[in-house]
């Protein structure tokens, strides 16, 4: 299967789409999106599911894309910062939640993110 690589910052829910298409597993399109996402949006879904639990699981999303498309820290920043000005993150709750956080970038990651994400 091909994967079109969406950018998260400028087209955020055929990304999470993607997301959603590498983590569950489904018969027809429409079980991607669960009853319990009054949102029905799949960048939503993505949390109802569990896939994110956390900015460290968001951040580590951003960081892969980067990676692949040879982003420099500076660059990831930016993309993860304007995900976040358009969609503030939403946690398990499903609370919005605005923050303003500082990215620390180690070498070419993100922060530490754990295998849970």
């Amino acid at each position: 299967m091909r994967f079109t690589n969406f950018n998260p910052s400028k087209h955020v829910e055929p990304f999470f789409f993607n997301i959603l298409l590498n983590n569950v597993t489904f018969f027809f399109k429409r079980e991607l999106i669960s009853p319990t996402n009054l949102v029905g949006s799949y960048y939503h879904e993505c949390f109802v599911r569990g896939i994110v639990k956390t900015l460290d699981c968001l951040q580590e999303l951003i960081s892969e894309y980067g990676k692949r498309n040879l982003y420099d820290d500076e660059k990831k920043i930016q993309l993860y910062n304007k995900l976040l000005e358009k969609h503030p993150f939403e946690n398990s709750q499903n609370l919005l939640i605005n923050i303003n956080i500082d990215i620390t970038f180690v070498g070419s990651q993100i922060g530490l993110v754990g295998p849970n994400c």
